[in-house]
Parts: C-alpha cells; sequence; structure tokens
C-alpha cells in the first residue's frame, strides 16, 4: 500500500520498503512516475 506525502512533496506517494528506505514517486497517465528510492528516517506520531 501506498501513502500520500504531505508539502514539500505534495502531489507524490510512498511505498515503505523496508525501516531505512521508501520508494518515492508521483503518478503521471495512470503510471508510477519520476521515482527514486529515499533514505528516510521515520518518526513515531504521539
Amino acid at each position: 500500500m501506498y501513502e500520500a506525502l504531505n508539502p514539500p512533496l505534495k502531489g507524490y506517494f510512498s511505498i515503505r520498503v523496508n525501516k531505512q528506505y521508501r520508494l518515492v514517486f508521483r503518478w503521471t497517465a495512470g503510471k508510477a512516475d519520476d521515482l527514486y528510492l529515499s533514505p528516510h528516517k521515520y518518526t513515531q506520531h504521539k
């Protein structure tokens, strides 16, 4: 499952690959476009 991202990445979505990385992309004409693998530190929401 993918999740929508907040500004400044509004319009992009991400899929968590593992605890360290996520695949970031946007939908263009029904296809995933502008993909990149991003190292990301996830934080717990309180």
